[in-house]
């Protein structure tokens, strides 16, 4: 629901609305397909004006073109934002609104893949807008020790990262404990630019991403955890190697800082850089590469600037801003043509699409070329995976979208 001037506009899923003028609107993250809005005049106390509503409908068209499309393999989730898979191929994936980590069980055939009942665990999240469980990340020794990680805003309210040990039982994959451990706490959180998403590292090591909160100073603060890249140890300790190694706990997590917010980071299997993208204010989003103790520039610069303490971004987007969530590097081992080989690839919620980043240069830091890989029509888009090579996975892309309630594969329209 957005309100402006005494009107109100309701519809029958969320949408993000932004106002262009006195006499229009722009929705977006819409799928194809048919819409309703409705209108209505409002008091001040937001009740309703007998006789005021009007309700519109429109036919979004299917949209076609870009090298990839996206092959449903996935439904009956609640907004699903977030998805991390193990060794063995189960995926686990986090429910924004419900506090529900759920499990797939991928398959080579038939589609659509076993989407576990039960729920792995469910956390008592605290909801809003930006607010829920964000984040999930399954460690790199799960195999040995059956532990997944998750970042949630709780009660307070204030996000924290907490971890579960999986077991089976009854056939199905389960946490140990409704319990979990507490790994990481007190994070600020807010109804809006909470980050959320959280990646292990080549180095082993935990990031964690923190949005701002729209307390716009405290991202260049080196004493506040907002708008910041954190790096942490499995067990919620500080690693060494930090830059910020004088801070006191907690801000000796701090790896890089000036953020404003993010839905999306990946470490890149070649060189591991690590690569996030970065939602702006109304002119700019961003993809950026991040360096350890380095100043992104938020709220001093959106985009590129000119200032030598800041680092400038790989390239820009907007205006509009499109809200680039998930990204992931492909790897030499995926199911695609080499030319896709060490290319990045994420998504954006304004538009639905997704993008692709060729990279250039001596270790693949440079733009060579940006093109939109696919007019998706599946509303907006939020979470990104790599898959295995392992029955049902096979090296392909993963996406889901925040307003449906599914996870598609990415595949090549001319293969």
């Amino acid at each position: 629901m957005a309100v402006r001037a005494g009107f109100v506009i309701r519809t029958s899923i969320s949408h993000f609305v932004h106002w262009k003028s006195g006499s229009s609107i722009q929705l977006n993250a819409l799928a194809s397909g048919s819409h309703q809005v409705r209108f209505v005049l409002v008091d001040q106390a937001e009740t309703e004006l007998t006789s005021t509503a009007k309700t519109l409908s429109f036919t979004i068209p299917q949209v076609t073109g870009g090298a990839f499309s996206l092959q449903e393999v996935v439904s009956g989730l609640n907004f699903p934002t977030a998805m991390a898979t193990a060794l063995d191929g189960r995926i686990f994936v986090t429910e924004l609104f419900t506090g529900k980590i759920r499990v797939v069980t991928p398959q080579a055939t038939p589609l659509p893949w076993q989407l576990q009942a039960a729920p792995f665990a469910t956390l008592p999240v605290v909801t809003g807008n930006e607010k829920g469980l964000l984040g999930i990340a399954v460690d790199p020794s799960f195999i040995q020790n059956g532990f997944v990680y998750v970042f949630y805003t709780a009660s307070g309210p204030v996000n924290r990262v907490v971890r579960f040990t999986a077991t089976t039982s009854g056939g199905n994959t389960v946490a140990t404990s409704t319990l979990p451990k507490v790994i990481f706490d007190n994070i600020p959180a807010a109804e809006n630019h909470n980050g959320g998403i959280i990646n292990f590292g080549p180095d082993g090591m935990l990031y964690v991403f923190v949005g701002e909160n729209t307390v716009q100073d405290d991202a260049q603060s080196l004493s506040s955890l907002r708008g910041k890249i954190l790096r942490i140890n499995r067990d919620g300790g500080i690693p060494s190697g930090n830059p910020f190694p004088n801070n006191a706990f907690p801000n000796s997590a701090i790896y890089s800082y000036g953020h404003r917010n993010s839905f999306g980071f990946t470490f890149h299997p070649h060189t591991n850089d690590l690569w996030e993208t970065e939602n702006g204010l109304n002119t700019f989003d961003e993809i950026n590469r991040i360096l350890p103790g380095n100043n992104y520039g938020w709220p001093f610069v959106e985009g590129t600037g000119t200032n030598p303490r800041f680092i400038n971004p790989l390239i820009t987007f907007g205006p509009p801003t499109i809200a680039p969530t998930g990204i992931i590097a492909i790897r030499e081992d995926s199911v695609y043509p080499a030319q896709y080989y060490n290319n990045l690839l994420f998504v954006d919620f304004n538009f639905g699409q997704l993008h692709r980043i060729v990279l250039s240069g001596p270790v693949l830091t440079d733009l060579s070329s940006h093109t939109i890989a696919c007019n998706c029509g599946k509303g907006g888009l939020i979470g990104v995976m790599h898959g295995l090579n392992v029955p049902g996975q096979d090296g392909y892309i993963y996406v889901t979208n925040g307003n449906g309630n599914s996870i598609f594969r990415v595949v090549l329209n001319n293969p």
